[in-house]
């Protein structure tokens, strides 16, 4: 009970009386069946088309289907285009996916294929094999149970029919449209509104409801749709409108990109039906919550607020989707809001990588990717910066590739051929408000998270310290794998001891009052930005492991050597005795461990590497783990659900005081330690460093 207690009260601390309050008193709507009074389940039959739209519109299939075809709002086209004839696209592999989906193949999270049927069983776990009962009120299935409900939620966010629309754009094959007519009655078989998983999230209504009519534009004027197919969308759309108004104060309680999912599905329906009643009320709270979370969710140095680079490309594309749409509709939104989402995309550029479109995988990965529209592989966000880029300024940021693909879809054809930019922007590498900070050398980059937490982290990730070399991931965030995998696999990657940082008595930097919420937020500041003999140094700072009566202070310097070397200097101060742990994880490669255990030399494609490190105490443990069966580490995840091997290197100390020093170079480069100095020779060079700056 003094455990309960306690985090109620760090909960407090954390969001406040207002949404403890509400969270209580959603807590006992869920415990005493409230809500299912309040947002009811029921049958598709109990809404006929005639309840569902207003005066004055025709509610027979035949009357209505011509009404809604003459009466057809704007959208990014009025049905399916065909790609042009010089467009440089896969096309034969944009039909190849199609061919696999139709033979019930499934791509899970922008990554691997399951089998799944078509229509996809839209109730059962391919994983685990579990099925989902579709006769209980959403609100009765547990939110972690014995499976990861995502792997239910992901054929049903029906991200599959950008593929169908894809492949119809080539021959308009019919097929094509019949397969997204197929899918949607048979979801709307299998899913009444209210029960089965599907329902439980508002969020998932909302993409779904997106794809949905994405499919819908596309196919409305094929030759296989049906007027009672076009009758029945509209309930469709009509009933997850519903069901994202009826819950939405949970949704803005999240301040969260459910909050902005689920008022884009709001303002998408009431924006492309208006003939559904309500349709105004729906319209007015969407673009309220959008205007509103474009302030409140993006930084002013145009960061995300979640603090996962992946949330903020799905946020991102939400509003690119929105702004776009409603420039069409000649309902713009603010220059508020358009000025917020042109500086997130400014900070997606400065973090991505030119040449391969990856950018560091820091924060939440649960493997959402909105927009399927075009070919880049998943962990690619040059799509998401052409798109802005064109969205904003008219002009391409790169050259054409498979990243144009979106560009097609949203603003049509022309769009293909705008002319790229006539000279690329600044970039800037300090992002303080979000606390992500970027470092240049000659061939490499790096990237250091530290931050000030205004709202809720999602990894105990403070100092962490990723790498990039020649365009290639070297020092790696963990990723997330699974929210719930159960034991050690809960939500297993968020924790301090699987990221590029220290630890203290195995404890995280923050106390995890749920698998996704932390409580007692650790707070870092960069201290000083400085040069000294020729290298840039920068100083910062870490309050954490609030949770121990002696907290030590952790402060961290990086130091950039010439010639893409990088030395990190770690310092902990405490009053008492500590367990250190200084741990980097590397992405799996070969490598050679030294005789001396102070680190190893490994391969980086043709270059050859060292990384060595070591510490200001005499007792120090080494080691070298690559995918421990029995543990989170030496594990990484680049796609959610999918874990691959890593190479997790640790040192260890007991002292009540420390320093820890790592350098990252050259195989040739000779590094000695002694006293307060660190000595780095390579070719002519030689740099004397003291290791307390």
């Amino acid at each position: 009970m003094g455990t309960k207690i306690k985090r109620l009260q760090e909960l407090y601390q954390v969001f406040g009386a207002n949404w403890m309050w509400f969270r209580v008193k959603y807590w006992l709507r869920i415990r005493s069946g409230l809500i299912r009074i309040q947002v009811p389940a029921y049958s598709w039959k109990r809404y006929s088309l005639a309840d569902c739209l207003v005066e004055g519109v025709p509610d027979d299939s035949l009357s209505y289907c011509q009404w809604r075809k003459e009466n057809l709002p704007p959208f990014f086209f009025q049905t399916a285009p065909a790609y042009p004839d010089d467009c440089r696209f896969d096309l034969a592999q944009i039909e190849e996916e199609a061919r696999q989906l139709l033979a019930g193949k499934l791509r899970f999270f922008n990554h691997a294929y399951h089998q799944v049927g078509f229509p996809p069983d839209w109730l059962r776990d391919p994983i685990s094999g579990l099925k989902y009962a579709n006769k209980v009120h959403w609100s009765q299935i547990p939110d972690y149970g014995t499976s990861d409900i995502k792997f239910v939620w992901e054929a049903s966010r029906f991200s599959f029919v950008y593929t169908l629309v894809r492949a119809y754009a080539i021959h308009h094959n019919e097929d094509y449209a019949q397969a997204f007519w197929t899918s949607l009655e048979d979801w709307m078989d299998k899913n009444p509104p209210g029960f089965g998983p599907n329902w439980k999230d508002g969020q998932e209504a909302a993409l779904r409801l997106l794809a949905a009519c994405f499919g819908y534009y596309a196919f409305i004027n094929a030759d296989v749709t049906t007027p009672e197919q076009i009758s029945r969308f509209t309930l469709f759309v009509a009933a997850h409108a519903r069901r994202i108004k009826q819950n939405i104060d949970f949704a803005i309680s999240t301040h969260s990109n459910h909050t902005i999912s689920e008022g884009f599905g709001l303002w998408l329906a009431g924006s492309l039906f208006p003939e559904i009643r309500e349709s105004k009320k729906y319209e007015q709270i969407g673009r309220a919550i959008l205007e509103q979370e474009a302030q409140a969710q993006f930084l002013a140095d145009g960061q995300y607020r979640m603090y996962s680079i992946n949330y903020q490309r799905f946020a991102m594309q939400l509003y690119f989707l929105a702004i776009q749409l409603a420039e069409i509709q000649n309902k713009p939104f603010s220059l508020d809001l358009i000025s917020s989402i042109e500086r997130a995309v400014g900070f997606v550029v400065a973090i991505t990588d030119p040449i391969n479109g990856k950018a560091p995988q820091i924060g939440s990965n649960d493997g959402a990717l909105i927009l399927s529209t075009n070919q880049a592989s998943f962990e690619d966000y040059r799509p998401l910066i052409q798109t802005g880029y064109y969205l904003l300024k008219k002009r391409r940021y790169f050259s054409s590739g498979a990243w144009d693909e979106d560009l097609f879809w949203l603003f049509g054809e022309n769009a293909l051929h705008a002319p790229g930019l006539k000279a690329l922007p600044p970039l800037t590498d300090t992002f303080a408000d979000g606390g992500l900070y970027v470092f240049e050398n000659q061939h490499s980059k790096a990237f250091l998270r530290c931050a000030r937490y205004l709202s809720r982290p999602s990894h105990a990730d403070q100092l962490h310290f990723d790498l990039w070399w020649h365009d290639k991931n070297v020092l790696i965030d963990a990723g997330t794998y699974l929210y719930n995998g159960g034991g050690i696999w809960n939500n297993g990657l968020a924790h301090t001891e699987v990221h590029n940082t220290v630890t203290v008595d195995r404890q995280d930097q923050m106390r995890q009052a749920s698998r996704i919420t932390w409580v007692g937020w650790s707070q870092g500041r960069l201290q000083e930005n400085f040069i000294r003999d020729g290298l840039r140094i920068s100083r910062f700072e870490l309050s954490a492991f609030h949770m121990l009566d002696d907290a030590p202070i952790h402060q961290r310097s990086i130091v950039e050597i010439p010639g893409d070397r990088w030395l990190i200097l770690d310092r902990l101060l405490a009053r008492k005795s500590h367990h250190y742990r200084l741990h980097w994880l590397l992405a799996d490669c070969s490598y050679r461990q030294m005789e001396d255990c102070s680190g190893l030399q490994f391969d980086c494609g043709p270059h050859r590497l060292q990384l060595l490190c070591g510490s200001s105490s005499s007792q120090v443990l080494f080691s070298i783990v690559r995918a421990d069966p029995q543990s989170t580490r030496g594990w990484r995840s680049q796609y959610y659900g999918d874990k691959e091997a890593a190479l997790s290197i640790a040192l260890e100390s007991n002292s009540e005081n420390i320093r820890f020093w790592t350098y990252i170079g050259q195989n040739e480069d000779q590094v000695s330690a002694g006293g307060e100095e660190l000595i780095v020779k390579f070719g002519l060079q030689s740099f004397k460093i003291n290791m307390h700056v």
